[in-house]
């Protein structure tokens, strides 16, 4: 059960976050049941993350909210209007960024250790040397 309160906590997150945006079309999509008004896929998306916001630490009320946001959640990947934000795109600069930055230090410690390694060489052969006079 835990499971679908996460669901929809992470796709809440990931709005907040911006890694996830609704398409205006989604506005487009219209919903309508005998007896009720219509509403967009926007607007019953909206309306029933709020509620599962408002309900979801009540014992009774919360699951219920809960299946319901999902139901809404999975209409809407569905219907193709949820997409990648420009959270992902942030992300994805950063972490070129920071690949950049890392390749930069992998070559200075690179530069280092091929300096050091010829440095134990020449160490180890002068060693080597002094063993060799010793023995005479």
């Amino acid at each position: 059960m835990s499971s679908i309160f996460e669901k929809v906590d992470t796709f809440i997150q990931r709005l907040h976050d911006l890694y996830y945006v609704i398409d205006p079309k989604a506005a487009e999509i219209i919903y309508s049941s005998e007896g009720k008004p219509s509403h967009s896929l926007t607007d019953k998306l909206a309306l029933t993350l709020e509620e599962y916001e408002e309900n979801k630490d009540n014992e009774n009320v919360g699951l219920i909210r809960a299946h319901i946001a999902l139901l809404w959640i999975n209409r809407a990947f569905l219907n193709g209007v949820v997409h990648e934000g420009q959270g992902l795109a942030r992300k994805l600069d950063e972490c070129q960024e920071k690949n950049i930055q890392l390749e930069g230090e992998l070559e200075k410690l690179s530069v280092e250790y091929l300096r050091l390694q010829e440095l134990t060489n020449r160490i180890n052969l002068l060693d080597d040397d002094n063993d060799l006079e010793r023995a005479k």
